[in-house]
């Protein structure tokens, strides 16, 4: 991975690169008791940089990540455009970025990685029925990671109503406020979920 294309940011830039060596040493850092994180949440003012940062983590190889990981990321992609339709009965129009990146990450699995058998691996001087055949696998597998979710949105919808309405009043909310959140709503939430600390506030 490199950061290259982006000016200052020291400290942002040395995070991303350790949880990027948490992926990519997985039996290390379980020997260690660190757990994989299951996705990462970059936020922030507008126009700081988020969507640059977050296309340059992707240049990361994806063979560091496990098909649980990169599948969570495909419906994280999706949940913007699903999340649009289910509360304002919209087409979001500004999801052209995230539909490429889920797109190709799906392709990876139909093709590059044959996930699912090995009847759609393109390779050289493929013929032109097998490459209908690969985007007709990927837009089926892509229609069912978006139903998956927005079934996700939809079964925890009054818990993510009470979070943005909550990010609404105070702007910053901390890992506390998630919680009381979810036990209003008797939500579980896992754990072990990450929140990283440098993404709270502390209270005072």
């Amino acid at each position: 991975m490199s950061f290259e294309k982006i000016i200052g940011y020291e400290n942002v830039k040395e995070e991303l690169s350790r949880l990027l060596d948490v992926l990519k040493n997985k039996e290390k850092y379980a020997k260690l008791g660190v757990k994989q994180p299951q996705g990462l949440l970059i936020y922030g003012e507008q126009g700081i940089g988020k969507t640059l940062f977050a296309t340059n983590f992707e240049t990361v190889e994806y063979y560091f990540y496990d098909k649980t990981f990169m599948e969570n990321r495909v419906m994280t992609l999706l949940g913007g455009k699903a999340a649009t339709e289910l509360v304002y009965g919209a087409t979001d129009v500004g999801c052209n970025n995230d539909l490429h990146r889920a797109f190709d990450i799906v392709t990876r699995f139909v093709d590059n990685y044959c996930s699912f058998d090995f009847s759609s691996f393109g390779h050289a001087g493929s013929s032109n029925e097998l490459r209908e055949r690969i985007d007709d696998r990927v837009a089926q597998e892509m229609q069912k990671y978006y139903l998956e979710a927005k079934n996700i949105l939809t079964n925890n919808r009054e818990y993510l109503d009470g979070i943005a309405e909550l990010l609404l009043e105070k702007k910053i909310i901390t890992q506390k406020d998630i919680r009381e959140v979810a036990n209003i709503c008797k939500k579980s939430l896992p754990k072990d979920y990450y929140v990283k600390k440098e993404q709270v506030n502390n209270e005072n």
